[in-house]
């Protein structure tokens, strides 16, 4: 919209409103890549009361302004020498001065400013910054050439390189399960570019074998970060892990078809398997059949004692012992003599009979369902009590009362011990 302003001979101002207006929509910055080629937008709104005689681009520099392009609706498009390989109007119109801008480089960085001459209202100009994003590239370096790493020692298991990148990129590790540092260096170069790498920094396990890493990037020139997942190859290399098996300590003397039986895991593979006895040489009978200790005859308490399986490969040497005991079984005392007896067939009538009697000679026997089970084990002799002792103590008791003279007391003590005799006889 526009006013004019006019002063009298009085020195009074005085103003009109024409109600003309002209609008340029140029957006305030644009980013572009190395190499690539950008669009500086103008777009023109004019009132119809308005007529556009001329569009043009300047550009701003320490020296002043230099002008790159130029459209007039009668006589056409005009660039400078400088720029007429390179900048030419995308839809040259009353409406449209926009421009494309090729093969952009560092130097192209700066001030560009559109300017529209209309008639009667003069110039409408509007001013964008043009800045250059490196032409960067985006890589994994893995650690020690192909993440092959020792156990325990921390190392640098990944790097993300985000490369000549202007301004600098953005870039961290993230990962759920492997818990690690990061170190991040920087290079940078003429004109503002700058290289960046972030390292992961591990000390890595064999567990980990499989699991994800993700490099995170964010930059200007990128509508969003960018996720790239990285999967972790760790070969570790690690001493053998030792396992020895078959002992429960239930192990006896003279028990048969024992062994123990040595497993590992390692990488790299196992080299060697070696069984000793701590107490010396193993004892004879006993022999190692590759990775297991055979007992080639019956157990014997001598054999006890602590084993020791070790385990070899190009890391390190690994063992496992074991300690053997024995179990003395004592043995049981020997089972009665069978119980012989002799079958007899008799008479069924002989159910009817009374219960059997013990005869004279010792022999049980009885009826059951017609069949007579005679008993050849004579019975127990019958138990007799023997007068001795007390006789002995009570004419001890008179000796010393002086009741009965010595003589008296031993002759009863011969007596009662003839008596005990032919009992027992």
């Amino acid at each position: 919209r526009v006013k004019c302003l006019a002063q009298g001979h009085d020195g009074s101002k005085w103003g009109l409103n024409l109600g003309l207006h002209s609008r340029l929509h140029v957006p305030p910055k644009v980013n572009a890549v190395l190499g690539k080629n950008i669009t500086l937008g103008c777009r023109v709104e004019l009132d119809a009361n308005l007529t556009l005689t001329q569009s043009s681009w300047e550009r701003q520099l320490p020296s002043g302004a230099v002008t790159l392009a130029v459209f007039n609706p009668q006589f056409g498009i005009s660039i400078t020498p400088e720029y007429v390989s390179r900048v030419s109007f995308t839809s040259p119109s009353v409406q449209d001065a926009s421009i494309r801008l090729e093969g952009v480089a560092f130097p192209d960085v700066g001030v560009y400013t559109c300017k529209v001459a209309t008639f009667p209202l003069g110039n409408t100009q509007s001013s964008t910054t043009v800045d250059i994003l490196g032409r960067w590239s985006l890589r994994f370096v893995r650690g020690r050439g192909q993440a092959e790493v020792i156990l325990l020692i921390e190392t640098t298991v990944a790097t993300c390189v985000a490369e000549r990148g202007r301004p600098e990129a953005e870039v961290h590790w993230e990962s759920e399960s492997v818990h690690g540092q990061t170190e991040l260096q920087k290079r940078e170069e003429h004109d503002g570019i700058t290289t960046s790498q972030m390292r992961f920094v591990w000390s890595p396990t064999r567990h980990a074998q499989g699991h994800a890493l993700t490099c995170v990037v964010r930059h200007p020139a990128l509508p969003g970060e960018v996720r790239l997942p990285y999967v972790l190859n760790v070969l570790c290399e690690f001493a053998p892990d030792v396992m020895v098996v078959g002992y429960d300590s239930n192990w006896f003397s003279g028990q048969e078809g024992t062994r123990l039986d040595c497993r590992a895991n390692a990488n790299p593979p196992v080299q060697h398997y070696t069984w000793i006895r701590m107490s010396g040489q193993l004892p004879a009978g006993v022999v190692q059949e590759e990775s297991t200790l055979v007992f080639k005859r019956r157990l014997q308490h001598g054999d006890s004692g602590v084993y020791r399986c070790e385990v070899q490969n190009e890391v390190g040497t690994s063992y496992q012992d074991t300690h053997l005991f024995f179990l003395l079984l004592v043995s049981p005392p020997p089972p009665p003599p069978p119980r012989l007896c002799r079958v007899e067939h008799v008479n069924r009538t002989s159910l009817s009979t009374p219960p059997p009697s013990v005869g004279t000679s010792g022999s049980a026997s009885r009826s059951l369902s017609g069949v007579r089970i005679a008993s050849r084990f004579p019975r127990s002799p019958p138990q007799t009590r023997s007068f001795f002792p007390a006789t002995f103590l009570l004419c001890l008791m008179w000796i010393n009362t002086h009741l009965l003279p010595l003589s008296v007391c031993v002759c009863v003590c011969v007596c009662v011990c003839v008596c005990d005799f032919g009992k027992m006889t």
